[in-house]
């Protein structure tokens, strides 16, 4: 690891150097949350084709050809009775195939998801620039009784699944009834989801309603969190064929033998697999794949994609995506570099700005700067249920805490790393939230080692034996490890470590796969963890305070008190009962979650940042960050500036379906 770390910081400051040779002019252009230059109606809900007077519909040449050779029905009979509209930045041409990179074929968190068609499949609604809100996107809207108790979704007539044919709440009861309820697929049932949901139901061909076990104001707010799961909802049409309830159980099983499977259910979700062109499962998204290869997914428009532009052109402008696969995210930014993507975003390190830069006439592209979105590019968390327990007490001790806190040099990490465009801060929201306030940002966030010394002596941690760190009260020694995965926050970890040695704490790095450290933080393996501190917008924070503020919600992976928040999210049936004061946070929390008075909710939200600029759960470094957006020269219609604001859905925002190719 030690040579690891000296060849990062190598290379930030080779990369400083270089910030001085090209001089301040290309990073001038500072980045912007918003860019300016978005279009309202992306703010909004989105206007019908007859609303804007479009009464003619085009499509691309592709599509076209197969009208005339019979192989279509024409463009109007493939979309929506009546088209909902995305405005482009600019008009669109269409063609073209834009290659991006994967580092898997699932495409979990990169630019093929966003690019490929996964984040527009929002069943629900879809995110605006600002993270602010959530809008109607598959469906017309929704609305909730008077408790928040029922939720009832209208759906648009027309819109059909990419095999033409028409979604419909058929496909939600579908999967309420023979999904959801099917303890083979679905061993945990829906009343004890989160939220729990007490029932689905059909009210006409087109409407639906959830009814949920408590109120659930803000749930409208998750629908953006699902692009591309299809999460309740599969086509019924076609999953039937796959499923114990509509088939001969001996037929069933000898089709899933005949592949290798030996049980219905694993079969099922082997059809269902959207990345198998042969196995010919539907989809709603705006691109189908074609062809699997072992080094590239190939994808082609999907012809019956129900938006279309200002213009009435059929979406996306693009005829397909080809998602080339590499070895590691690290080839990705190499690949970045040479300028072989139409786009590139998440894990490319901000540090690596001038870098790009530099190459932008040699790799064709441009290098776009963003900002993160993040309350912390890399957060500390100090393991609330450490297995050892003389060091879970040291963990514990708000003084220790603070005193990792103070021992962090932020300023340095922002000159060095970010070339002061980040925000240096405790772990909080970021400035463009609602709910920021400057003595949370603050809190315990200046540089004072001397200060870390004075809390770590009144710990009684102090260095016995002269070898020039810190051992435990008993004599016997304090290491300490950041469990962590290699990312754009990982120069941060590695200049942290050097300011918590300057105040004799052995703190070192133990970099492991993601599958591990999941693993290893689910079960409270660790000492130290990190990450990075996403989805803490406005639209984010309500629905999911687990990684920092409260033992309860959708990441415990990821936070600092592991069997606390399993106690919590399982009713008590794992995990570890949590002390009455990490409880206060779980009933603050469910009170934001459950309360249709958004002062109300307000006040609880600051209840909870002011509890955790108090208590430090976990520690922040710099956050908001520049993010560097590579860009295509010949690739348009991606904003200036923007927001990653998710490593999942980081795109999904701008309408990857108005990105357009220049013509060949």
């Amino acid at each position: 690891m030690r040579e690891r770390r000296m060849f990062h910081i190598a290379s930030i400051l080779m990369v400083v150097g270089m910030v001085l040779t090209l001089g301040t002019t290309a990073l001038a252009d500072a980045p912007m949350a918003v860019d300016p230059n978005l279009p309202d109606s992306w703010y909004g809900e989105r206007p019908l084709a007859s609303e804007l007077g479009i009464t003619q519909f085009n499509e691309s040449p592709m599509l076209a050809e197969r009208v005339e050779a019979g192989l279509l029905p024409p463009v109007e009979e493939r979309l929506p009775l009546d088209p909902p509209t995305i405005e482009p930045l600019s008009p669109g041409k269409y063609g073209g195939v834009a290659h991006v990179w994967s580092s898997g074929h699932d495409m979990g968190v990169d630019d093929g998801r966003m690019l490929a068609g996964l984040s527009g499949n929002y069943l629900m609604g879809r995110s605006t620039p600002d993270a602010g809100d959530v809008l109607p996107n598959l469906v017309q809207g929704w609305e909730y009784n008077d408790d928040a108790t029922q939720l009832t979704i209208f759906m648009r007539e027309g819109v059909r699944w990419s095999d033409g044919h028409p979604f419909t709440t058929d496909d939600i009861v579908f999967y309420w009834n023979h999904i959801a309820n099917n303890e083979d697929i679905n061993p945990i049932p829906p009343a004890e989801w989160d939220p729990a949901i007490l029932e689905v139901e059909a009210l006409d061909e087109y409407t639906f309603r959830f009814t949920y076990a408590s109120p659930q104001p803000l749930v409208h707010f998750t629908f953006h969190k699902h692009p591309g799961r299809e999460w309740l909802f599969h086509p019924a049409h076609f999953m039937k064929d796959f499923h114990i309830d509509f088939r001969d159980e001996e037929e069933l099983l000898a089709e899933a033998q005949a592949v290798g499977i030996d049980a219905w259910d694993q079969y099922y979700d082997y059809m269902g697999s959207k990345n198998y062109p042969e196995r010919g499962r539907p989809v709603l998204d705006p691109y189908v794949v074609v062809e699997r290869h072992m080094s590239y997914l190939d994808f082609e428009r999907n012809p019956y994609y129900p938006f279309v532009d200002t213009e009435g052109n059929q979406l996306p402008y693009l005829d397909g995506v080809r998602l080339n696969i590499v070895a590691d995210r690290g080839m990705k930014r190499v690949m970045a570099y040479e300028g072989e993507a139409a786009i590139a975003g998440p894990h490319l390190f901000g540090s690596d700005i001038p870098l790009y830069i530099a190459g932008e006439e040699a790799g064709n592209y441009t290098t776009y700067i963003w900002l993160s979105g993040k309350g912390a590019e890399a957060a500390l968390a100090p393991n609330q249920n450490h297995p050892d327990p003389q060091i879970r007490e040291v963990l514990q001790d708000v003084r220790f805490r603070r005193a990792l806190s103070v021992a962090l040099n932020r300023d340095e990490m922002n000159e060095r790393l970010f070339f002061g465009m980040a925000t240096p801060m405790q772990t909080t929201v970021p400035d463009m939230s609602a709910f920021y306030r400057p003595e949370y940002a603050e809190a315990w966030a200046q540089y004072e080692p001397a200060l870390a010394n004075e809390l770590l002596d009144e710990m009684g941690l102090v260095d016995q034996n002269n070898d020039g760190y810190r051992q435990l009260p008993d004599g016997s020694r304090l290491r300490l490890d950041i469990l962590f995965v290699d990312s754009p926050g990982t120069p941060i970890l590695e200049l942290a470590i050097e300011h918590f040695r300057d105040v004799g704490l052995n703190i070192d790095l133990d970099m492991v796969s993601r599958d591990l450290l999941v693993e290893r933080r689910s079960a409270g393996n660790f000492d130290i963890g990190e990450w990075h501190l996403d989805r803490v917008t406005d639209i984010y924070l309500p629905i999911d305070p687990s990684k920092t503020l409260a033992p309860t919600g959708l990441s415990p992976q990821f936070t600092p008190w592991p069997l606390w928040q399993s106690w919590v999210d399982t009713g008590g049936r794992r995990g570890e009962e949590p002390p009455a004061e990490m409880m206060q946070l779980v009933e603050w929390a469910r009170t934001i979650q459950g309360s249709p008075d958004p002062e109300l909710r307000a006040e609880y939200i600051h209840k909870l940042l002011q509890a955790h600029s108090e208590n430090l759960w976990t520690i922040g470094t710099v956050g908001n960050a520049p993010s560097p957006i590579i860009v295509a020269n010949n690739f348009h219609n991606v904003p200036r500036h923007g927001m990653l604001i998710d490593d999942v859905d980081w795109g999904s925002v701008y309408f990857p379906e108005q990105f357009y190719l220049d013509p060949q």
